[in-house]
């Protein structure tokens, strides 16, 4: 499992409020369902925040049957995931203002940057 301090140094401090939020989100799964959230990997591809991540149950693969409160937590957990991802299509990964997510630059990287960060790769 990547520790939150990892997950945040892997991309831009733009999406650090991102990261803390899911980070949160797991903590309280943990504490209120028993529900345990492994994250395996946080990354920035194609300019968009990607956390991958598995849930489990006492160490294992989830198969076990769930209370229904347990199901709905798990299944606003992954909305978020999802909706913290799409967010991050249109936040500068440095800064965390508003960003356009294009080719920014010579690099042939997909990025999303705002205007200021933008002109620094040029």
């Amino acid at each position: 499992m990547i520790k939150r301090k990892d997950a945040l140094d892997s991309v831009g401090k733009g999406w650090s409020p991102l990261i803390v939020c899911l980070y949160k989100m797991i903590d309280n799964l943990k504490v209120d369902y028993e529900l345990d959230i492994h994250v395996e990997q946080v990354k920035e591809k194609f300019g968009g925040l990607r956390f991958y991540y598995y849930e489990s149950n006492d160490g294992e693969h989830i198969e076990n049957e769930f209370t229904e409160k347990q199901l709905l937590e798990l299944n606003n957990f992954r909305s978020k995931v999802v909706a913290a991802e799409q967010i991050s299509l249109h936040m500068c990964e440095e800064c965390g203002s508003l960003g356009t997510n294009a080719n920014h630059g010579h690099t042939g990287w997909i990025k999303t940057l705002c205007t200021v960060h933008a002109q620094m790769c040029e």
